[in-house]
Parts: structure tokens; C-alpha cells; sequence
């Protein structure tokens, strides 16, 4: 076989077979035959491998975790250790690809967008909430200031509308923080993104998410414990971009992307957790390094945010 071309990486936690074979039926019969499917099955679920197993394609890899359930970026660092292709995609268990025209050709088509870039950036698709990246065309990196692109990565931090650059990946031995349970992605990516600016974007629809109340994230929820850590991951995105000197042109868009996670926060369930004072306290630190003034407030649209604060304040 030669050297694939992207090297597909899908962690797998309580998946159902239908989804599993949906997702290997779209991924081996693409018209770009040099790839490889690393499937991580996270928790030893006989299912998964089961199914896995029953493909008789030898671009197919297949590991288990060695933990019970090692989380996302457990699995996902499992699968950059053994991945041998030019790009990365991720790819979640559940969702799929997509096209207007031929699905076969999405992978052949994604990586000709990229030619040689160390990321390309394509457009996707949430189940019922359809997410188009700008209307612009940046293909030409130099077309726009770092600025205005740090700012439109706050819209698309997520893994699952990328190709990352293998060499570059394993140059700077980049992994995911496997302490996080939530913004493991944003971490990962605010990581990589600042390391090069050979970016490429593409308004092609290649992929739909779809939101899963099993998938491997969603456990976070039931261990708000986990926001210290995400509150440092704000944190360490804010200093980069004081580093950069972008920080002061980001200020606004920063703000609300801050705002938006805390605010995901379910207070319910803060409500009830023990050493919930110290973790208001580590998120009103937090906020009180925006020096918010009325002249922010009247340039951020959702003044819902500010109410839905007042809990952590």
C-alpha cells in the first residue's frame, strides 16, 4: 500500500453497530483509496470491535485503550502515535461525511483543497443548525491580518472541519491534554494553529456533526470539578494572544467566547457542588482581568450573557 494520504483517527465509546457501519461503509469505499482508518476503541467495547473486525480492509487499524474509559484525547493521542499518513483528520464516531455532489469523493476532493498546507479549514454542518465558515475567500493566506483570523477561529475551534499537517504534528510532538475533559480540541488547537501560517480554507461542505448525549465528552457535565481546568485553557489562549500582541484587537471576541463557555456552565448542578465558592472565585478572577466597562457591554449583542454571569460574580 502507499503512503496514505490522510490518516483518519475515530475514537469509539458505546457506539451503536448501525452508526459504526455507516461510518466505515462512507470512509472505505472513497474514490481516494490511500488512506487509513485508525479506530481507537475507548473502553473495550465488544461492539466496536466487533464490528471493526468484521471489515476485511487491511487500512483499517484497530487498538483498544488500556484504561477503562481513557476519555477523547486518551484515544485521539492513541491514534496520532500510530498514524503514518501526510494529513490528519478527526473524525467523531457518530457523524459522517457529506457532499452535494459525490459523497465517495469527499476525502479525494478535502485533500486536494489542501495541496500542501499545514491545515486546511472546510466547511461543515451541525445536525439541525447548519454552520457556514465566512463567505470570503481566504485561500490566500496574505489577504487578511492574523488578527481577523485568530478572530474567526473563536467560530471554528472545533476538530472535526480540519486536516492537520502530519509532519508537523510529530515535529512539535503535539498532543492532547489528557487532564481535560472539555476544550481538549481548543487546547489542541490554539496549540497547533499558532504554529504556522500556511493555512488554507475551503467553502466545500465535507462533514456533519452531530450532537451525541453519549458521546465521550459529554460526561464532563457530571464533573463541573473539570472547569478549574478549562478556566486555565481561557487563560493560556489570553496570554498567547497578549504574546502576540493580537490581545488588544481580540479583546470583544475573546470576551464572548469566554463568556459563552462559562455560561455553559450548568448552575444546577454548581448549586450542589461542595467547593463551589472556590470555583466561583477561580472564575471571578478570571473575568475581572477583562475590565469590563458599559462602551464592552453595549458592543456585545447577547446581554443574556451578563445576566446568566451575575451567578459567578
Amino acid at each position: 500500500m502507499n503512503k496514505p494520504k490522510i490518516s483518519i483517527i475515530i475514537p469509539a465509546y458505546k457506539t451503536p453497530e448501525n452508526i459504526l457501519r455507516r461510518t466505515l461503509n462512507l470512509l472505505t469505499t472513497q474514490t481516494l483509496r490511500d488512506i487509513e482508518i485508525v479506530f481507537v476503541n475507548d473502553g473495550a467495547d465488544d461492539i466496536v470491535k466487533n464490528v471493526v473486525k468484521s471489515y476485511a480492509d487491511d487500512r483499517i487499524k484497530y487498538f483498544e485503550t488500556q484504561t477503562a474509559h481513557g476519555g477523547p484525547s486518551h484515544a485521539r493521542n492513541i491514534g496520532l502515535e500510530n498514524v503514518t499518513g501526510e494529513y490528519v483528520f478527526f473524525h467523531d464516531h457518530d457523524d459522517y461525511l457529506i457532499s452535494k455532489d459525490d459523497v465517495k469523493s469527499v476525502l479525494e476532493r478535502m485533500y486536494n483543497d489542501a495541496s500542501g498546507a499545514d491545515i486546511l479549514i472546510f466547511s461543515n454542518k451541525l445536525v439541525f443548525n447548519p454552520v457556514n465558515i465566512y463567505k470570503e475567500n481566504f485561500s490566500d493566506r496574505e489577504l487578511f491580518e492574523l488578527s481577523k483570523f485568530i478572530t474567526f477561529c473563536f467560530n471554528i475551534s472545533t476538530l472535526w472541519c480540519k486536516l492537520f499537517k502530519t509532519e508537523l504534528l510529530k515535529k512539535k510532538n503535539l498532543k492532547f491534554n489528557e487532564k481535560l475533559l472539555s476544550l481538549d480540541d481548543l487546547d489542541f488547537y490554539f496549540k497547533y494553529i499558532f504554529l504556522t501560517t500556511n493555512i488554507k480554507f475551503s467553502q466545500n461542505e465535507y462533514y456533519k456533526h452531530s450532537e451525541n448525549k453519549n458521546s465521550l465528552s459529554k460526561a464532563i457535565y457530571e464533573n463541573i470539578s473539570q472547569y478549574y481546568k478549562e478556566v486555565y485553557v481561557l487563560s493560556f489562549i489570553k496570554q498567547t494572544l497578549e504574546n502576540l500582541s493580537l490581545y488588544k484587537h481580540l479583546r470583544i471576541p475573546f470576551i464572548i467566547f469566554c463568556f459563552n463557555f462559562i455560561n455553559t456552565i450548568p448552575v444546577t448542578v454548581a448549586y450542589n457542588y461542595p467547593k463551589i465558592l472556590e470555583l466561583k472565585q477561580e472564575i471571578r478572577t478570571f473575568i475581572s482581568e477583562f475590565d469590563i466597562t458599559d462602551k464592552d457591554i453595549a458592543l456585545i449583542r447577547d446581554k443574556q450573557q451578563f445576566i446568566n454571569l451575575l451567578f459567578w460574580m
